[in-house]
């Protein structure tokens, strides 16, 4: 799948998913990896989106990025597509960053039925000794400033040597990582040990997040990545996804018995085409499978599987459609 995730970070993103054994399987293993674009080269001389200028690209600034992005492009927009991008320029169309997430067991194997998110930056760095990509910081930015999510209100840090590489990807500045995903896949990080998480990396609250086309901008309507070319992977993506939920209702930070939230939103994201297809989302999910079949012989078929989500459809459905 490529899109543009324009309501937020604004970059194109050139997305992969795959699964251990399969994506359909009960408890996968589940590996997702990114590239990610800039879409302001494609935008300096129309919207000036990424400049402040405006919240949103053009339709057709957003089909010249996403048909760069694709290429995996080097250079500057206009350039000979080989030479590397001079330092602060503002026409480099090369990825700005790499990120991959792991829904996985601790890579130690001491518990390998036990799954959760593990994230990973990378840095794509183009330069006259040649390309490289690393999760450490490259020698081009130790000294730079960053922030201190810690002490958000205080002075800014310095990166060092040796630091994971804290992704740019607003473009406003380098940000810790992986604090930096947090701020949108949450996450309650405790101190490190010696320097490395505890509990083998496990961070709670961590999620990863599915597509809402809603936020999202394609290419126009009759090119090869049109939403609706992409609908079916966007879909499965989103399958996979719910897979990483908790099937049964939980006890969220209110004190209330509830379904998983983002399960919830998956539901709902569905919804939006029709009843029929969210019917089909979770019908084909084979954890909500087997759960709506346990509900069907303890004779409650029908009446808990997710109430409070079905009511949630019903409402956005009458909002949507009148």
């Amino acid at each position: 799948m490529i899109v543009l995730n324009a309501a937020d970070l604004g970059f194109v993103r050139n997305q992969y998913i795959r699964c251990k054994p399969s994506c359909s399987a009960l408890n996968p293993i589940i590996y997702t990896y990114l590239e990610n674009y800039p879409v302001a080269p494609f935008a300096a001389n129309g919207s000036g989106f990424g400049s402040g200028a405006t919240s949103f690209p053009t339709q057709d600034e957003a089909d010249a990025a996403i048909a760069s992005a694709i290429n995996r492009p080097l250079g500057e927009l206009g350039g000979d597509g080989i030479s590397f991008c001079p330092t602060g320029s503002t026409k480099c169309i090369e990825r700005i960053a790499d990120v991959a997430f792991e829904w996985a067991p601790a890579a130690d194997g001491s518990s390998p039925r036990s799954k959760f998110g593990q994230l990973f930056a990378y840095i794509f760095n183009h330069d006259a000794s040649g390309i490289t990509e690393t999760i450490a910081v490259p020698p081009g930015l130790v000294g730079k400033p960053i922030p201190d999510f810690a002490n958000p209100n205080g002075p800014f840090l310095t990166i060092n040597a040796g630091d994971p590489f804290p992704p740019n990807l607003d473009g406003l500045g380098f940000k810790q990582h992986p604090g930096v995903c947090f701020v949108c896949h949450g996450g309650k990080p405790t101190n490190l040990v010696g320097g490395v998480y505890p509990r083998k990396g496990k961070v709670d609250g961590f999620r990863l997040l599915p597509l809402d086309n809603r936020n999202l901008m394609f290419e126009n309507a009759g090119h090869e990545f049109s939403l609706s070319n992409q609908e079916a992977q966007i879909k499965k993506y989103n399958q996979t996804v719910l897979q990483t939920v908790p099937v049964l209702p939980q006890r969220d930070d209110d004190g209330t018995i509830r379904p998983a939230h983002l399960a919830e939103v998956i539901i709902v994201i569905s919804a939006r085409t029709s009843q029929k297809a969210f019917e089909h989302l979770l019908s084909e999910n084979p954890a909500y499978r087997r759960m709506e079949t346990c509900q069907r012989f303890r004779g409650i078929h029908g009446r808990r599987l997710y109430p409070r989500t079905a009511i949630r459809v019903r409402s956005y459905q009458r909002k949507e459609h009148g």
